[in-house]
């Protein structure tokens, strides 16, 4: 709290000097300048937006082999197989996205010298964590009572929650990232039979746009 206090002190000081001795324009675009800076320094850049873009690809092939599961095109399986696949499938998109996430990310983080884990990191993953956690318990708590055709909607609906979350900690695009996640999941509640192409569309198509939207902008 006080040093958020002695930073807008520091602007106000700034900015009345800039204003008296100095063109009024001038002193507004650099008190901008410098609030952009302050802004930047307390997010959590490390993610690479390649890491994204491999997360969405894995998404979209777990995806193919999940819906070739569900409509015999691969098999056929008895039920009890075919819950187990499917389950193997979702834990192998979840370990292999997080494997690449971080080494991307740890390569990152050693090319530019920032901490892959700092005090930004922390807030980073506190922010993602929690709605993440929940959707985890949720879908897993689903699959416990064979409510199957809801686990896609509630991973997208709490996947889009954590990126409005994590937003003001990490890269700002993140944030309509996860609103759009957000309504294909609302959309998908009521669309049960597209609902894995729902989540394809969130986890795979908007994850890959978005990875390769951080990427150029801010690693090239």
């Amino acid at each position: 709290m006080f040093k958020k206090n002695l930073q807008a002190i520091f602007f106000l000081i700034y900015f009345e000097f800039q204003s008296t001795f100095m063109n009024k324009d001038k002193a507004i675009q650099d008190l901008r300048e410098i609030t952009n800076i302050i802004d930047k320094s307390k997010r959590y850049t490390s993610i690479s937006g390649i890491s994204v873009v491999a997360a969405g690809f894995i998404a979209l092939v777990g995806t193919y082999f999940s819906l070739g599961i569900l409509k015999d095109e691969i098999g056929p399986f008895a039920p009890a197989e075919k819950e187990l696949l499917l389950v193997s499938i979702a834990a192998a998109i979840l370990v292999l996205s997080l494997i690449v996430m971080f080494s991307m990310s740890a390569y990152k983080s050693q090319k530019t010298g920032e901490k892959l884990w700092n005090e930004k990191a922390k807030k980073c993953v506190s922010a993602f964590f929690y709605p993440i956690a929940t959707g985890g318990l949720l879908a897993f708590m689903s699959y416990y009572y064979h409510f199957y055709d809801f686990i896609p909607s509630s991973q997208l609906i709490f996947y889009g929650l954590a990126c409005i979350a994590g937003s003001p900690f990490s890269f700002k695009e993140f944030k309509v990232l996860g609103i759009l996640c957000l309504i294909l999941g609302v959309i998908s509640l009521v669309h049960f039979p597209y609902n894995y192409v729902y989540w394809a569309a969130g986890f795979g198509v908007l994850n890959i746009v978005y990875g390769f939207y951080i990427h150029f902008k801010y690693e090239k």
